[in-house]
């Protein structure tokens, strides 16, 4: 297994090594942007990533989504003999590009990404950001854009560059990762609340005991989201936790607000939206 360490003692990195990807079905309606600071319902959790709630208990103290729809995907990577090593989750930000995280490429040869329960989608080119200097810098800019010679059906999410996110605002966060029961391979979402905003990383802290949701093994890549204009957008990607184990601690999130990162995906990816 893969991780990204934050600290001598923090486990992160978030990957885990190949799962079968379960079907996700059917498209949802629009998501509902949550209003003053009442979480959206499980329901409202998956249709900020395009999806609709299937099942209570996913991601860490989440929903089960449905996925045909949603931007958020699971991206597959392969080493050099063509041998599945990691998965992660990624987010469509544009019709042919998947933003995630920058560990997650690490030691890949190639890359695939499953949207919902369609077939495999070959990338053509992938790239850490320069600023990823490795696994325990604190200032390393863990992200990632992988590009593809196809449109991707979903519908893009907005990165969120035009203002900071606010200490004890509402999120939603996705993933394909792993949930409290060791389950992993479906599209999951939650709500949690920004805890830390710092110039390169977002925090959110989980415990069981919390009423929000957290991330887990797999869901490294994936998008925190915060709603903005009445939209769902992408103001960070998933990156570590700390602790030895995803149970409780602290979440913690690349900044898209980050010159640096938005510079570095606005110049691969011009046609990012942005809210």
């Amino acid at each position: 297994m893969s991780i990204r360490v934050k600290g001598a003692s923090a486990v992160a990195g978030l990957l885990v090594m190949w799962v079968f990807l379960t079907g996700c079905g059917q498209t949802s309606s629009s998501p509902t942007a949550p209003s003053g600071s009442t979480p959206p319902t499980a329901t409202n959790a998956c249709g900020a990533v395009g999806g609709s709630a299937v099942s209570a208990l996913a991601i860490l103290n989440g929903t089960d989504c449905t996925a045909s729809a949603s931007p958020a995907v699971l991206v597959t990577l392969r080493d050099s003999r063509n041998v599945p090593i990691a998965t992660c989750s990624g987010t469509i930000i544009a019709p042919r590009a998947v933003l995630t995280a920058a560990h997650c490429l690490a030691g890949a040869s190639a890359v695939t990404i499953y949207v919902g329960s369609g077939d495999p989608v070959a990338a053509t080119s992938f790239q850490a950001s320069p600023g990823y200097k490795g696994t325990s810098d604190s200032s390393s800019l863990d992200v990632g854009v992988v590009l593809f010679g196809q449109d991707l059906a979903p519908t893009p999410i907005p990165i969120l560059v035009g203002r900071d996110a606010k200490v004890g605002e509402l999120a939603v966060i996705a993933g394909w990762g792993q949930n409290e029961h060791d389950a992993k391979g479906s599209l999951r979402a939650g709500t949690t609340n920004i805890s830390s905003v710092g110039p390169i990383t977002l925090q959110a802290l989980y415990s069981p005991s919390s009423g929000g949701s957290g991330t887990c093994f797999g869901d490294s890549g994936g998008p925190i989201l915060l709603s903005e204009g009445g939209t769902w957008s992408l103001a960070g990607v998933t990156s570590s936790f700390t602790g030895n184990s995803c149970a409780t601690g602290t979440n913690s999130f690349t900044s898209v607000r980050n010159p640096d990162v938005s510079s570095f995906i606005l110049s691969l990816v011009p046609n990012t939206a942005r809210k």
